[in-house]
């Protein structure tokens, strides 16, 4: 009689059993919703890949892109160029007169990268401050490139101390390129 009892306690009613589907519903739904997936995903990736998102993080800028954004910069803020930086714009493109080019070149690099800075801080209007978080990042960009290209070697010759290219990008963000927090 034991043998009874305890098949019956183990036989459980149609409320507590889980519903089962069959395989074919289950690999209809899951492929659906992969589908989906697949779709909804491929639709984000080729906007992002239509705004550059992928190019910009693949390619570094180059001097005409810095160029560009210093010229969006001062114009979306309805200033002129200053001196200082056009001044400058030269020797971030490697054109040097001094006996260390490449001390010479990042930092007219950070000066100009600090004019559009300087830009965003002062900028009110939350759409123009954006657009020149995006001229600031066009330059930073491309100078911590030049710090990669100096690392390695190239025709202005090669950076002192190549094993800490990770310390000097840090010191020029900080002095640079880092905004302070919004206020």
């Amino acid at each position: 009689m034991e043998n009874t009892e305890s098949a019956k306690s183990e036989v459980s009613t149609p409320a507590e059993t889980p519903a089962r589907i069959s395989r074919r519903s289950f690999l209809k739904k899951v492929g659906v919703m992969a589908g989906g997936a697949l779709v909804a995903g491929s639709g984000v990736g080729l906007a992002l890949d239509r705004f550059g998102v992928f190019k910009k993080d693949l390619e570094p800028p180059t001097f005409n892109d810095v160029v560009s954004a210093v010229d969006h910069a001062y114009k979306s803020t309805e200033q002129e160029v200053p001196e200082e930086i056009s001044k400058r714009l030269p020797s971030c493109n490697e054109q040097t007169t001094t006996h260390d080019p490449i001390k010479e070149v990042l930092e007219s690099c950070g000066e100009v990268g600090g004019g559009i800075r300087d830009l965003v801080k002062n900028t009110k209007d939350p759409v123009v401050r954006n657009g020149l978080i995006e001229d600031l990042k066009t330059v930073e960009r491309y100078t911590m490139a030049k710090i990669d290209e100096y690392a390695n070697g190239s025709k202005l010759g090669k950076l002192p101390d190549p094993e800490n290219i990770d310390g000097l990008k840090l010191q020029l963000k900080e002095t640079y390129f880092s905004l302070p927090p919004k206020e």
